[in-house]
């Protein structure tokens, strides 16, 4: 398990510093065939599992059977596995456009129908953007509708929103007005007159 996670580990900091292209003509390769000859099938503790997946999802990797392995790991530890790891995996899968041969479909329905309940609202935002960042060209339906009606019935908690959450949820509408709830005046509004004029230049 330690190797598996210093090989990823080592990988992930090698990415850092070369660019893409080098990367994926020189690393990825290497990475995969490495991978698959590590048996990941050894991994055996929800935090190995989960760190092991989430570095393979920062690093671009989306080899159906390195993922196929991971899924099996990953569907065995979810009931042990804390909130805070799945939605790091959850993260880096979104930002990073993987899908691990179905992982994500997965992960996304855990997420809304055992995780996403018992979070508070700051990382129900999160969750929010996490999957409007992965897009949807059809229409608002199944847990992002869920996700969206959670944030309607939730306009107390606008205040205990961070100032980065707040504005990356209005842009996120801003950017396909699919996603906005009927309350999405509340989060502009507290935007535009609260938290902008706070705000330095760079910010």
């Amino acid at each position: 398990q330690r190797q598996i996670l210093m090989l990823l580990s080592s990988a992930a900091t090698r990415r850092s510093r070369v660019d893409a292209q080098t990367w994926k003509e020189q690393g990825l390769g290497d990475l995969q065939t490495q991978l698959l000859g590590q048996k990941l099938e050894r991994l055996g503790t929800p935090l190995t599992v989960f760190q092991a997946a989430t570095l393979t999802a920062h690093l671009s990797v989306d080899h159906g059977e390195i993922w196929g392995k991971l899924q099996n790991k990953i569907l065995q530890f979810m009931p042990r596995a804390t909130s805070g790891d799945i939605l790091r995996l959850a993260y880096h899968m979104s930002v990073n456009g993987i899908e691990g041969a179905g992982t994500w479909s997965f992960l996304e329905d855990y997420i809304v129908e055992h995780v996403f309940d018992g979070l508070n609202f700051e990382d129900r935002v999160q969750v929010f953007m996490l999957m409007v960042t992965r897009g949807n060209d059809g229409p608002v339906r199944g847990n992002l509708e869920k996700v969206i009606r959670s944030l309607e019935m939730s306009r107390s908690y606008i205040d205990t929103l961070t100032n980065n959450s707040l504005i990356g949820l209005c842009y996120a509408i801003l950017c396909d007005l699919r996603y906005a709830p009927y309350n999405f005046s509340l989060f502009l509004r507290k935007a535009l007159h609260q938290v902008i004029p706070c705000l330095t230049l760079s910010q």
